[in-house]
């Protein structure tokens, strides 16, 4: 289970993100200070820390610093209400995972835990599974056994191995970290470094500094020389999540970095050679913002060499009990949990529920279903509250001919015990017909049986 302390000396916002950590299900700690904060250090670690950047004794920046002298592989999240840009800066240089601005909501907390906590089991399976990263059916745990899908691996095969820049978009949750990874540890460069850095998480200024470094003496705190990112990725591959909210202006420093392969730090007259893959993601419509100029389009076109599009989890839900098996097999060994599954009314409603969150969304769903069952099988009442609340609004929406006849067939396929033969014959079908719209709709092989 993923470890978190959150330290404020504001004892409303400290109380109020732990019960909200505990409810998410991570094992959460708290202090109300920066010296408690280090005496909890003393005993104790943790994967995450989200701290304040003022604090009633020790400043959040300086409680970084002492906490990485031992603990190096922390993630930190930054909250403040009183953001400067050299704050920032200097929170960035000792590796700070992202910088917030109060106020912020739950749901932003909620996605910058989640992203860590992808990298932080990434690390696990990078260590001990790398030999079988090119697996065909689980890329670094995609997983997917439907035709949009098997498509997918097929390009990831074609493109890893070929050092061309790919752009995968896609929804928020579909899985496009993933991707990249796979990409990366399927190519000539796997044993060379994947950095990656989000683009939406920081300031022009801030990102800038990260992509491209910068000399000594460069702006205000900038007490000496930093590598940036693209540096950092010498060899290897550089991953830029979430490019389409990249300003113009820096856009147009990345475009020269594809054109020439070199980049200026800053505060230097030096440039400096690069040699890095770029892989760029996004959930925007990359075409659309070019139209509004919003997106520079010979970037777009330097990017858009080789287009993965990841199709949404509404659209393949012939995956979702595959997907909800594996979750299901991971968070056992997390939790210490023997669940075998999940029941037939619970299959029912996530084949008719719209995910709009997509992958990411099930994967909660899953935890909370596992934490929260009495027996070996996650049911209704297992689930989360909200997914419920969710799932009455979203779930009597598709009214269209094609969605009213996969629930009808779902529904008689429940009756007959999944007997496609009796099925069929309620249906007024053949067998053949009852197979293809099965097919069509994405029912898994376990519901043809």
């Amino acid at each position: 289970m993923i470890k978190v302390l959150v330290v404020d000396d504001e004892e409303l916002m400290c109380n109020s993100l732990y019960l909200h950590l505990k409810e998410e299900g991570y094992q959460a700690f708290r202090a109300y200070s920066g010296k408690e904060a280090l005496d909890f250090f003393e005993k104790n670690t943790v994967d995450i820390v989200i701290t304040d950047l003022r604090l009633g004794d020790i400043d959040g920046i300086e409680l970084i610093k002492r906490v990485k002298e031992k603990h190096d592989n922390i993630y930190f999240i930054v909250m403040t209400a009183f953001g400067t840009m050299e704050k920032a800066l200097e929170a960035g240089k000792l590796g700070v995972f992202h910088f917030i601005t109060k106020p912020f909501s739950m749901e932003q907390i909620n996605s910058l835990l989640s992203k860590i906590k992808e990298n932080i089991e990434l690390k696990i399976e990078n260590s001990e599974y790398k030999k079988i990263l090119g697996k065909r059916y689980e890329f670094s745990n995609i997983i997917g056994k439907c035709e949009s899908m098997q498509k997918i691996f097929d390009i990831i095969e074609k493109v890893a191995t070929i050092d061309v820049t790919v752009l995968i978009t896609g929804e928020s949750g579909t899985g496009k970290e993933l991707v990249a990874n796979a990409i990366h540890y399927n190519s000539l460069r796997k044993n060379k470094p994947l950095v990656k850095i989000n683009c939406s998480a920081l300031p022009e200024n801030l990102l800038e500094s990260e992509l491209f470094g910068y000399e000594k003496g460069a702006f205000t705190g900038a007490d000496k020389n930093h590598k940036g990112r693209f540096e950092l990725a010498e060899n290897g591959t550089i991953f830029l999540d979430e490019i389409g909210d990249m300003q113009l202006n820096l856009q147009a420093k990345i475009l020269r970095v594809l054109q020439n392969k070199t980049i200026e730090p800053l505060g230097s007259a030096k440039t400096v050679n690069v040699n890095a893959r770029v892989i760029a993601a996004t959930n925007h419509d990359l075409e659309k913002k070019v139209d509004k100029q919003e997106f520079r389009e010979d970037l777009f076109y330097r990017l858009n060499v080789v287009n993965i599009k990841l199709p949404p989890l509404r659209e393949r839900t012939g995956d979702i009990e595959v997907l909800s098996d594996y979750m299901i097999k991971k968070f056992n060994q997390e939790f210490n949990r023997n669940i075998k599954g999940i029941s037939r009314e619970v299959l029912k409603e996530f084949l008719k529920y719209g995910w709009p969150g997509n992958i990411r969304e099930l994967e909660n769903v899953i935890q909370h279903g596992i934490i929260f069952s009495e027996s070996d099988i996650i049911d209704i009442k297992d689930l989360p509250v909200t997914f419920n609340k969710k799932h009455s609004k979203i779930s009597s929406g598709d009214k269209s001919l094609e969605g009213v006849e996969k629930q009808h067939i779902f529904e008689i396929l429940e009756e007959t015990s999944h007997n496609i033969s009796k099925a069929a014959k309620i249906l007024g079908i053949d067998r053949k017909t009852l197979y293809n719209k099965m097919a069509k709709y994405g029912f898994s092989e376990r519901q043809k049986q």
